[in-house]
């Protein structure tokens, strides 16, 4: 496989989910570190590795099984935190759930936006947002 040179930097924003990481293990709350860390290494992989062109979960063509399999890993993980961190921020802090709210909206709409030619700004900023609402949720 080829690495995706396009994708460097985006690729860089995943070590933004170590700072959630690194906290769940200092908190000592095993499971979801074992999932970030599952989860950031599948994203580092599919980004790294994906194909020119595939920008887009449901384009795969092209794309090799086990670019599939890290793509769906990572999806999959995602929908674990995110459901995770809304249950655990509503839970725990009305300020920091409607600061995370504030936060998710416009990020998660840029993360579905179909213009192309933005992806990589997009979902930047997606990898920003997500980190920092799960370590909303981890202090």
């Amino acid at each position: 496989m080829k690495i995706n040179k396009k994708e460097i930097f985006l690729t860089y924003t995943n070590a933004l989910f170590l700072v959630p990481l690194i906290i769940g293990l200092k908190n000592e709350e095993w499971r979801i570190a074992i999932i970030l860390g599952i989860f950031t290494a599948s994203s580092t992989l599919y980004h790294l590795f994906r194909k020119p062109g595939a920008e887009w979960w449901w384009y795969t063509k092209g794309r090799t099984g086990v670019q599939t399999f890290m793509l769906i890993l990572e999806i999959t993980l995602a929908l674990a935190l995110s459901a995770w961190s809304i249950i655990t921020l509503y839970e725990k802090s009305s300020i920091l759930f409607g600061i995370a709210v504030i936060l998710f909206i416009p990020g998660f709409v840029t993360f579905l936006s179909t213009n192309y030619k933005r992806y990589l700004f997009y979902h930047t900023v997606w990898h920003i947002v997500a980190a920092v609402i799960i370590t909303f949720a981890l202090i």
